[in-house]
């Protein structure tokens, strides 16, 4: 098994929240979230860049999971001191600002996603 292929495996079994349907909805919600996260994700690009991890080389399971930026966070959790230091500031922050803009129901159903995917 390549490292790219236990990377994404790793990343599907550790899902507690679908990433991609919460932020659907916050960008539905208010045109202002790019203006907060965009930033973000391409920082990962660049770090995971600078690490040698490919994104387009990640294998995931389900269709649905195409994109998800959670494959990337967790290969640079591995491999980017970096990233361990930006998340720990940045990533409970953003987490609070992404789930004040979510109702409740929405949480839930993020949350069942990932147990479905």
């Amino acid at each position: 098994m390549s490292e790219q292929q236990k990377i994404s495996n790793d990343a599907q079994t550790g899902c507690r929240m679908c990433a991609i349907y919460l932020v659907e909805r916050c960008y539905k919600k208010n045109m202002l979230f790019h203006i907060i996260r965009d930033p973000l994700v391409w920082g990962m690009y660049f770090l995971g860049w600078c690490n040698g991890i490919n994104v387009r080389q990640i294998v995931v399971g389900k269709t649905r999971c195409n994109g998800c930026i959670r494959f990337l966070k967790t290969a640079l959790e591995e491999k980017s001191p970096t990233f361990n230091c930006l998340n720990k500031f940045i990533g409970p922050r953003f987490a609070k600002i992404r789930n004040s803009m979510l109702t409740d129901e929405e949480i839930r159903e993020g949350k069942r996603l990932a147990a479905e995917m």
